[in-house]
């Protein structure tokens, strides 16, 4: 029955556009300037990046869009020459902000839109299979957001997160030399947290400053495990049942800079700091306590930066480019193929065009994953990989 204890790695589930289980590319903007919005967002999107922003609004605005997400991860099993990729899939995370200026120097906005997870898939024979098959954890974080403008060059603001989780998981179980069964864990789980944001502008129309926080929170994941192709003795054992698993989501702090040396160009950098230590280890508890476990996940603290910048070709069309650098929380002795992690180089281009109270956004980011060596007991070995992700949005502005 302890076969089953490999199941609790899954829950830090497959490929996402941050290091770790972060997703952070929310509007079409965000992702052609690899996220470096943290300074001078000023649009409904401030809700996710840094509420402060909205603030900066003087009129109803509406985005909405979504990504396609996808992952190409390879392992090279300790061993072996041959790699073994995961197979072609596509996560699709929406969003959609809205905000209006309700009266002087205040804004309300709200959005919902997803901060964490991402789904991956490896074939049915994948050497790593007791490990992971298939793993998907999918957030959606709705955010009212108030945000008020004392001054002329100063703005905060701050938001409720009510994150709502859902989880899906498989993986093989090795019944004998010639038997293995499946199983399959679902589960959700609702959890509240916080962002709050400021924003300067230390040099009138030139240069602005901005900090931003999201609080830490929990889901604890609670659902049923069900398994197939066990022979008739062993199926009381391994009969559905309940499990519960809580997951840990970081706080993190970022903070910016923007610079608008003439009014058609824009460049922006960021660092934010995630708090990744919180996942140091993952409990499985089922109602069958045999199949109970808690596996070590030991995850670092670290800093991810990205610079962008755009440019206003004419006043309808303007172009974006970025790039960015976030190293892996993962610890090569917990790294396991539900979640082949990596050091990550991004690139990225983007554009939009505005067409009367309308504008058309996309934006396409390539992250590349620098080769990374594994020494987890359980899948030791080499992995590689790339992140594609082309996000569209629409805009309407009154």
């Amino acid at each position: 029955m302890k076969k089953l204890v490999t199941v609790a790695t899954l829950l830090t589930a497959g490929a996402s556009q941050a290091a770790g289980f972060a997703n952070n590319t929310h509007t079409a903007r965000a992702t052609g300037m690899t996220s470096a919005m943290t300074a001078h967002v000023h649009d409904a999107s401030s809700v996710a990046f840094n509420p402060a922003g909205l603030a900066g609004l003087d009129t109803f605005e509406l985005l909405v869009g979504g990504a396609a997400v996808v992952p190409v991860a390879n392992l090279t099993a300790q061993g072996s020459t041959t790699a073994e990729a995961t197979k072609f899939g596509v996560s699709p995370p929406p969003h959609l902000f809205v905000a209006y200026p309700f009266m002087k120097g205040f804004t309300a906005g709200v959005g919902v839109y997803s901060p964490y997870g991402a789904a991956l898939e490896w074939p049915e024979t994948f050497s790593g299979r007791f490990v992971a098959t298939y793993s998907q954890m999918a957030t959606f974080n709705i955010n009212p957001t108030l945000a008020y403008a004392p001054t002329e060059w100063l703005r905060v603001g701050a938001g409720l997160d009510v994150l709502y989780g859902m989880l899906k998981i498989r993986q093989s179980i090795p019944l004998s030399a010639e038997a293995e069964a499946g199983a399959t864990i679902t589960g959700t789980d609702v959890a509240l947290g916080f962002n709050a944001g400021v924003q300067a502008d230390l040099v009138k129309d030139r240069l602005s400053a901005g900090l931003t926080y999201r609080s830490a929170t929990t889901l604890g994941f609670k659902g049923d495990a069900e398994f197939t192709d066990v022979p008739e003795p062993l199926q009381a054992a391994f009969a559905k049942q309940g499990v519960t698993v809580s997951m840990p989501m970081p706080q993190s702090v970022g903070l910016g800079l923007s610079y608008t040396p003439t009014p058609r160009l824009l460049l922006a950098v960021d660092a934010t700091w995630w708090n990744w230590s919180r996942l140091q280890k993952l409990d499985l508890d089922f109602e069958n306590t045999a199949f109970s476990t808690s596996q070590p996940k030991n995850w670092h603290n670290r800093w991810q930066f990205s610079l962008g910048g755009e440019y206003a070709v004419t006043p309808a069309l303007t172009v974006r480019a970025g790039a960015g650098y976030d190293p892996t929380p993962v610890p090569d002795e917990t790294l396991t193929p539900e979640l082949p992690d990596s050091n990550r180089i991004q690139g990225a281009l983007g554009l939009t065009y505005g067409f009367g109270h309308l504008s058309l956004s996309g934006g396409y980011q390539l992250l590349l994953f620098t080769e990374k060596r594994s020494t987890a007991p359980s899948a030791p070995g080499t992995y590689t990989g790339s992140l594609h992700v082309l996000s569209f949005t629409l805009g309407y502005k009154v």
